[in-house]
């Protein structure tokens, strides 16, 4: 089995190395960026991936803007802000609660229970919070960076899909997906 997972990796990796860039919009380029790419066989990327990850980083979706992907950064930037705000209003709860808990005097009570379970709770809703806001930073910084390096790619309608719904010859129904691509 670790074999056969070994030469996938190996076929992605020499799938990965395999690909180039084959179009960019040369329009934007003087001769002399034109020139001295023919020298190096690359053309300079228009947007910078680092510059986008950077981006990302300071605040989610600030990347997407940048790489001109203008409905995946409001998506971003609200998802950013709601978890902030979750994280602040879960830590205030869990402050007033802890305040709470030294005004009640009897440790073994019900109320001192009830409002201990609150502060867990609230602790760990901020904490969880906390950890779908690292994953919403690190989703948004993979997306600028891999949208930087597609940035300069010419997209073609060559290539389209249709999905439809279909019954097989006893009535069952099935997804028929197709993929279909234009030679010009």
């Amino acid at each position: 089995m670790k074999y056969y997972i070994f030469a996938f990796f190996l076929f992605f990796i020499i799938k990965l190395s395999a690909q180039e860039q084959d179009t960019i919009n040369a329009d934007s380029l003087d001769d002399n960026t034109i020139v001295k790419a023919k020298k190096n066989d690359y053309l300079p990327l228009t947007k910078s991936p680092s510059g986008a990850v950077f981006r990302s980083l300071t605040f989610p979706g600030w990347g997407q803007i940048y790489v001109n992907n203008y409905c995946k950064a409001p998506v971003f930037i609200g998802l950013a802000g709601f978890l902030w705000y979750r994280i602040i209003t879960n830590h205030f709860d869990y402050k007033d609660y802890k305040k709470q808990l030294d005004i009640i005097e009897n440790q073994s009570s019900f109320e001192y229970r009830i409002v201990e379970g609150k502060m867990v709770t609230a602790i760990d809703n901020r904490d969880l919070s906390g950890l779908y806001l690292l994953g919403v930073y690190i989703l948004s910084m993979v997306d600028a960076y891999s949208g930087a390096h597609l940035f300069d790619f010419n997209i073609s309608s060559d290539l389209s899909y249709s999905i439809k719904l279909d019954t097989d010859f006893t009535g069952k129904p099935y997804i028929k997906v197709g993929f279909f691509y234009t030679l010009k």
